[in-house]
């Protein structure tokens, strides 16, 4: 087989073509064998290697690879390698716990192919992309032709994931970004991996299962088992009694106290470590008394035994969503195979991992398997019985290698609302309430049934594997988000010179509209009133400033090309953009088409309104088919040269004379709003230079477009002081820009 050599690896701290991520821009030598698309034979050889790679891959399966992991993906008839290549890192790449998004194919010829390639740790996929290289062309070897150079490729790949797997998103957070991702709300991290959904005063916080409404002291409350059993105990509802112990001597008085058999666990960890129920006696007791003192010393609890089943029961925002009954680890007898067989046939699960952070646990013949093995009469030899299921662990938490069923259509009205009661109690907007109950389906009142933790962040492996189909992490991020888009307000405003004015304008405009805008230019960061920085920053830097900050409500930026060819777009979108366009001084051809392309970018990029000069026929050649919603026209040469737009009902803003006047007109289709006169505007009064009369077109003209209103608009332009925005604008408008 050919090889596929890396000849440039270029990264951008923003994003590129239709990526919505840091992108690193790979080109590669590739042989011309591999251009074609794939045969079916071929094809299906490779989605077999994939599924069994692959299993435990967020958002990767044999019905949407590659498809799902590509920004446009073709149809299968027409997928080459290169696609398997460019979705094979994204995969990867979610294997080590970074949710990145698609990638794309950007060009293929007969010699060389350049991929644009998600990353959020551009190291990590640099040491990942030879690896996935090789991976393809073993893949595409056919079977006959594979080397045992395979075996090590696959242990290198195993190594670098595990590590990088340390310094990823736990698997909630990761499920959790990758359902914002699949929603369209902007995904950020955090220093300390934690998610920020959103944009601004329209964002949620998220770390593992804790959001930014979580309290600290229900986490706390919930954190210390035995407050959490009083408080729930003092408001009716049932829990084990329980009694907090320091020596052996006190375990096993409490034991007496509350009547055998009893649960011995930690009074302040969870997950099941060092939890042992069902003790009935003397020997067993003092043991797991030791096993939880080490872990949590002077913090042990002795606690009266529920019988029944286990079960694991979501709350979100008061409202139960799930409910799993979770079965202890073991294995089930087909009348053949020993409890060591069939023990191994089960770790062969590539869901099974040693790692915490496993969809499932390994299970191992340890003590505590040989004690429930001795307890059931068997040996690690035995052969159980068809159907047999044996039990080789004690607790039923998945942590500890057990499994789950969904029973949220089985669970009682009753036992729904002691679960609602019980979190809404500790003060949790998201909990796990862990219930025993001998059957779900019958009310609590009737057979006993109690609730024995609460837990303040709860792992969501019982819901994935007791309804793998269910997206219970995307039901979640809908109702943090109620409906709303998790965006603010944004404005990339590209082009010629002017393009600082008409920022700082609509930076004003959202100010008056009582709006806390963030603003950047080139000449310093702004937050509302405030100046943050006069430092020279790139676009990138400063949503890196002021995204996060909960009191943002609308940003402006001001884009220039050289910084979209160094740095990319620093938004995966925006809502409305403006090409202001170059009038004079035009460059190269080539260079022509480069800016061509970057604004065809960010038009691709906008998603509510585009405003562009009317006089460019150039930027008026990009918007034909783009998607925003709205195209406004801005008219420096009057209403007579978008005249035919208009009578298509289209829109525009621009000067009209009239009695001598010279009016601000908002017109849509043949409706015109006469705004102000010209005089009345004291950036376009006497003696003001006449760009400003520009600048003020698409400033309003991109107010009117975020939907700010002709009063809002009529008081910003007259309470603008032209004096702040003429020492920082230099008025040639003839830079060609963006």
């Amino acid at each position: 087989m050919s090889t596929i050599r890396v000849e440039q690896c270029r990264f951008y701290p923003g994003s590129l073509y239709a990526l919505e991520d840091s992108t690193l821009v790979v080109q590669l030598r590739w042989p011309a064998l591999l251009q074609p698309a794939l045969q079916p034979a071929v094809r299906q050889r490779l989605q077999a290697c994939v599924a069994q790679a692959f299993a435990a891959v967020a958002g990767v399966s044999l019905e949407n690879f590659p498809a799902a992991l590509l920004c446009e993906a073709p149809p299968a008839a027409m997928e080459t390698p290169a696609h398997w290549l460019a979705a094979l890192c994204v995969a990867w790449q979610r294997q080590a716990r970074d949710a990145v998004g698609p990638a794309q194919l950007v060009t293929q010829s007969t010699e060389a192919v350049v991929l644009a390639l998600p990353c959020w740790r551009p190291q990590l996929l640099r040491q990942l992309l030879p690896l996935a290289v090789r991976q393809l062309l073993a893949f595409l070897a056919p079977i006959g032709q594979r080397s045992s150079a395979g075996q090590e490729l696959n242990r290198q790949l195993a190594t670098l994931l595990e590590d990088a797997q340390r310094e990823g998103l736990s698997p909630n957070s990761l499920c959790f970004a990758l359902a914002a991702r699949r929603r369209g709300i902007p995904l950020a991290l955090l220093p300390g991996n934690l998610l920020l959904l959103g944009q601004g005063e329209a964002q949620q916080r998220l770390n593992s299962s804790f959001t930014g409404a979580t309290s600290v002291l229900a986490t706390r409350l919930a954190k210390e088992k035995l407050s959490t059993n009083h408080l729930l105990a003092a408001a009716g509802l049932p829990v084990p009694r329980s009694l907090r112990v320091t020596t052996p001597q006190q375990a096993l008085q409490a034991a007496e106290t509350l009547g055998w058999p009893v649960v011995v666990k930690p009074a302040r960890l969870d997950q099941g470590r060092a939890v042992v129920p069902d003790i009935r006696d003397r020997k067993p007791l003092l043991a797991a008394f030791e096993q939880a003192q080490a872990l949590d010393p002077g913090q042990v609890l002795v606690e009266q035994h529920i019988k029944g089943e286990d079960h694991r029961l979501l709350v979100v925002q008061g409202v139960l969503l799930m409910a799993t009954r979770r079965a202890p680890g073991g294995v089930l007898g087909d009348g053949q195979r020993s409890v060591m067989q069939l023990l191994d046939a089960l770790n062969s699960d590539p869901r099974r991992g040693s790692g915490k952070r496993s969809l499932l646990m390994r299970l191992e013949l340890d003590a505590q398997a040989a004690d429930c093995l001795q307890e059931q009469g068997l040996a690690a030899d035995a052969v159980p019985a068809a159907g047999r299921f044996v039990v080789l662990r004690r607790t039923a938490n998945i942590s500890t290698g057990g499994t789950a069923e969904d029973v949220t259509c089985q669970i009682h009205p009753d036992n729904r609302l002691l679960a609602e009661r019980a979190a809404r109690l500790i003060g949790l907007d998201i909990a796990g309430i862990d219930f025993i109950s001998p059957d779900i389906r019958c009310s609590w009142r009737e057979n006993g049934a109690a609730i024995c933790e609460v837990n303040a962040q709860p792992g969501f492996r019982p819901h994935w594997l007791g309804d793998p189909a269910r997206d219970i992490n995307g039901e979640i991020i809908e109702r943090l988000f109620a409906g709303r888009s998790g965006r603010i307000p944004t404005t990339a405003i590209a082009g010629s010179r002017a393009r600082t004015g008409v920022a700082h304008l609509l930076h004003h405009l959202w100010r008056t509209a009582g709006c806390c805008a963030g603003l950047h230019s080139a000449h310093g960061l702004w937050l509302g009133n405030q100046l943050l920085t006069r430092t020279t920053s790139t676009a990138n830097q400063s949503c890196r400033m002021l995204l996060p900050d909960p009191g943002l409500q609308a940003l402006v930026l001001e884009i220039c090309h050289d910084e979209l060819l160094e740095h990319g777009h620093p938004l995966d979108g925006y809502a409305v953009a403006a090409l202001l366009g170059g009038q004079s001084d035009q460059p190269e051809e080539d260079d022509r088409d480069c800016l061509d392309g970057l604004r065809e970018q960010v038009v691709a990029r906008t998603v509510e309104a585009v405003v562009v000069n009317a006089a460019d026929a150039r930027s008026l050649a990009l918007i034909g088919n783009c998607r925003a919603r709205r195209r406004i026209l801005v008219a420096p040469q009057g209403r007579e040269s978008v005249w035919p737009q208009l009578q298509a009902d289209g829109e525009a803003v621009y000067w009209r004379e009239e009695r001598g006047l010279k009016w601000l007109i908002l017109a849509q289709g043949e409706r015109e709003t006469r705004l102000l006169p010209s005089f009345a505007i004291p950036l376009t009064g006497r003696n003001q230079p006449q760009c400003h009369q520009v600048e003020v077109l698409f400033a309003v003209a991109l107010g009117w477009a975020h939907g700010l209103t002709p009063e809002t608009l009529k008081l910003g332009l007259t309470g603008f002081d032209a004096t702040v925005v003429r020492p920082l604008v230099d008025v040639v408008l003839h830079e060609p820009a963006v």
